[in-house]
């Protein structure tokens, strides 16, 4: 089960430009998002094929996701022969946003509505098919298309052949009940009131069995779009009139079974019982949406998740999933009509009142109690998903979201629902393994099919497919086999997480929640190193280390870094995590005192970094999965045996992030003058002990202190100070004019180390008003002649010195 990740993807690069459909030139509709330059109809042909997934909330259907549209069928229209019907055609389906929700079709040759079939009782709740009975099958209006004029002199024959379709079109459709309009396509207009027209009008109407509100008339000269604007809003109102019978058919229905109910008592599936009440109020629900009555429709969908949530401990264990996927769908009806009344705060709490009702019950026990589990946490990560998306879309509608109500929150759950679901996958599969019996084969027929050559074969929303006319659980035989069927067929889907919370990361961003952002790096590298995708997760968790956060997640972090780094033998990368990490421990270690777990794991820390400039193999970190240790050390091995010099410069100090050798460098104030120079240069005597100015030849002391925050010593291979002109730019391999080495320097945790070094100003000159900066300081680890060697790189810092006159002055 996957998810798709709308917010970051990227299709193709078509590249923007045109404010035309790519595809067919259409301007209404346009989606730019995202690069498409696609009408809607274009991008829900094409939506497979650029990498988009349709939104399929309870697996329920194309029409689940897109706004409900009243269907309209057009006959009598031959747009390849004739050019006035072609741009009627094209009038009536570029369809845009303000214009009516109407679904046109065209129909050549004999009208075929679906007929009544004759169904098996079943036992369910919706039927899957229903909606699709009235968005897809019957049509809420027919529309026949006639070119007659008035004064057309074979009119009698022309009227009669129109009586013929229209009684041929009321028969095929005489059972659903659609309505008929007759459209009049005419080239020649009569003057304004015409008596001929109003006559032939009333016989034509009075023949075919038609009210004036059925009869059309189009001209064809000209153009079009305003009379095919006007003739959408007559069909439109002619559709709503459906709409209404069949309300008002299904609330007759209603109340012929509550008195059935209330006379018949001994009946085995009484007229009052909970599915019915949800079916029926559903269906009221869907046709007052049709109807584009939104609020009639919220307010039946309110009334069906009531029944739900009141009759919730009622249900079967063998129906749990049955139930979950038909709330799933009233929460996501009601949270998206109340979206689109711009009540957005309704549909939060909506959203959260649907957490807290289904969100903390017993996941049940059907098919399996592990199974049962792991659909549980996958159907709340569903839930969450969708509204995140149902957010998202109402906030490029123009909705406005702040940090704290964002689609990232509900992203972030889904997410977090999805990990869960994937442990317990893990867990499942560990447990089959450690068995020792070979899997089972797949069992054929797969039980766990929905659909068969020629037709559907699961009738209603969430039923199970392996109970298919089953009035409760199947047999024992079929059970076991979907058993099998489901626990094969489950996969641990990291990625599926990572896309969420990539998308969740995304949101946080939008909004300035940089914690959560940071939360999001953290929660997808764990992700990539519970798919043993260590690379990944190493990259993520190196972010994470750089950004300012606690001391005791950045230990965690930086913990995690090494045992990546160790699985992938990325030698640079582990010595900087474990500095990080022992440094991180060190700090932690001066906030509360140290226990026992605190000081091994800190004393592991230095034994493993020990071990690695040693240039040995370090030791497994803790945590490290079994499986992976011999490639990891195989990998070890032969990067060990080549040389290998690292290089890791010392963080910003703005960023506050604890460094394993802690470094200052400065140059020391110089003793007084003479006075008998002080004197030749004009200079005002100094203070004792710090000179105000010196000589650009003189000797000027620089002292590096070094302090470890550890808890073993630290043995450098040397130390080495350079010390350059202030604005002089050079090659990266370009040497400075003074260059300062103390070999084999020996750090102690929490003791300062002084290194004192002597400048001599007059073996390089120096230009008059330039400064003398420390440019860098290096800590180079391992032998001369190890395989592993390194420097930890920082700046110098301190004070420079400015030459000024022929003297180098304390700035």
């Amino acid at each position: 089960m996957g998810f798709a990740n709308i917010w970051f993807s990227h299709p193709r690069n078509y590249g923007p430009g045109s404010r035309t459909c790519r595809v067919c030139s259409n301007h209404h509709g346009l989606i730019r998002k995202y690069g498409l330059d696609m009408c809607r109809r274009c991008f829900r042909e094409y939506s497979k094929d650029i990498g988009f997934k349709k939104m399929d909330p309870v697996e329920a259907g194309e029409w689940l996701g897109s706004r409900p549209q009243q269907l309209i069928l057009l006959t009598g229209i031959d747009a390849a022969n004739r050019p006035g019907h072609s741009a009627l055609l094209n009038a009536l389906m570029n369809r845009s946003a303000d214009r009516a929700p109407l679904n046109m079709r065209v129909i050549s040759g004999e009208l075929v509505l679906p007929a009544k079939e004759a169904r098996a009782r079943e036992r369910g709740v919706l039927r899957r098919e229903w909606p699709l009975k009235y968005t897809q099958k019957v049509p809420a209006l027919i529309v026949l298309f006639m070119a007659l004029e008035w004064d057309d002199a074979s009119w009698h024959e022309k009227k009669s052949e129109a009586e013929s379709k229209v009684e041929s079109i009321r028969a095929a459709s005489a059972r659903h009940g659609s309505r008929l309009a007759l459209v009049l396509l005419q080239e020649r207009s009569l003057p304004h009131p015409d008596e001929m027209a109003t006559e032939r009008a009333a016989e034509l109407c009075s023949q075919c069995q038609l009210s004036p509100k059925q009869l059309f008339v189009l001209p064809t000269s000209g153009d079009m779009q305003g009379y095919v604007s006007k003739l959408e809003s007559a069909l439109h109102e002619l559709a709503q009139g459906f709409y209404q019978q069949k309300i008002k058919d299904e609330r007759e229905a209603q109340k012929r079974g509550e008195l059935v109910a209330e006379t018949i008592r001994a009946r085995s599936i009484p007229n009052n019982s909970v599915p019915l009440v949800v079916r029926q109020l559903f269906k009221l629900a869907f046709l007052s949406e049709l109807k584009q009555d939104t609020h009639t429709a919220l307010r039946n969908y309110k009334l069906a998740y009531e029944q739900c949530r009141d009759h919730q401990d009622a249900w079967e264990a063998i129906d749990l999933f049955e139930w979950r996927s038909v709330v799933g769908l009233l929460n996501y009806k009601m949270c998206d009509l109340c979206f689109l009344h711009s009540t957005a705060l309704e549909a939060i709490t909506q959203m959260r009142r649907h957490q807290q009702l289904f969100f903390d019950k017993n996941p049940g026990v059907y098919p399996t109690a592990q199974l049962a589990s792991i659909e549980y946490e996958l159907w709340k990560s569903k839930q969450c998903w969708h509204f995140a998306e149902l957010f998202e879309r109402a906030v490029v509608a123009g909705l406005t979201a702040v940090p704290t109500l964002n689609p990232g929150t509900h992203l972030d759950a889904a997410a977090a629902h999805f990990s869960r679901a994937n442990k317990e996958i893990a867990s499942l599969k560990a447990a089959m393994a450690a068995a020792g019996a070979p899997p089972p084969a797949y069992p054929t027929p797969d039980p766990l099919e929905r659909t068969t050559a020629t037709r559907i074969r699961v009738s209603f929303f969430g039923q199970r497919p392996w109970r298919v006319g089953c009035e409760g659980a199947a047999s024992v035989s079929k059970e076991q086999e979907a058993v099998v069927a489901l626990q094969q067929r489950l996969r641990v889907n990291s990625e599926g997480v990572c896309a969420l919370l990539s998308g969740a990361m995304g949101q946080y961003k939008k909004y300035g929640c940089y914690n959560m952002q940071r939360k999001m790096l953290g929660e997808m590298a764990d992700e990539y190193a519970a798919a043993g995708d260590w690379q990944r997760a190493l990259q993520l968790l190196q972010i994470v280390g750089r950004e300012q956060l606690p001391l005791r997640v950045r230990a965690v972090a930086a913990t995690k870094a090494a045992r990546a780094a160790w699985l992938v033998a990325d030698a640079r990368a582990y010595v900087a995590a474990l500095a990080h990490a022992a440094a991180t421990e060190y700090e932690l270690a001066k906030e509360q005192p140290p226990s026992a777990t605190s000081t091994e794991r800190a004393a592991s820390l230095m034994a493993a970094l020990h071990e690695v400039l040693a240039s040995r193999v370090p030791p497994a970190p803790e945590g490290a999965p079994e499986a992976a240790m011999a490639k990891a050390r195989a990998d070890w091995e032969r990067t060990l045996a080549e040389p290998v010099f690292f290089s890791i410069a010392a963080p910003a100090p703005a960023r506050a992030i604890p460094q394993l050798v802690a470094l200052s460098a400065a140059f020391l104030p110089l003793e007084p003058l003479e006075d008998a120079a002080a004197a030749s240069s004009g200079a005002a005597p100094a203070a004792a002990g710090f000179a105000a100015a010196t000589r650009a030849d003189a000797r000027v002391p620089l002292r590096v202190t070094l302090r470890l925050h550890a808890a073993a010593p630290l043995q450098l291979a040397r130390v080495r100070v350079a010390v350059d002109i202030g604005g002089k730019r050079r090659a990266a391999d370009e040497k400075t004019p003074w260059e300062m080495v103390a070999e084999k320097v020996t750090l102690e945790p929490s003791v300062d180390k002084h290194l004192t070094f002597v400048v001599n100003l007059a073996e390089h000159p120096v230009p008059e008003g330039c400064n003398v900066v420390i440019s860098r300081v290096l800590l180079e680890v391992g032998a001369d002649r190890a395989r592993l060697t390194g420097v930890f790189e920082a700046d110098g810092g301190g004070l420079p010195l400015a030459v000024q006159g022929g003297y180098a002055a304390m700035r």
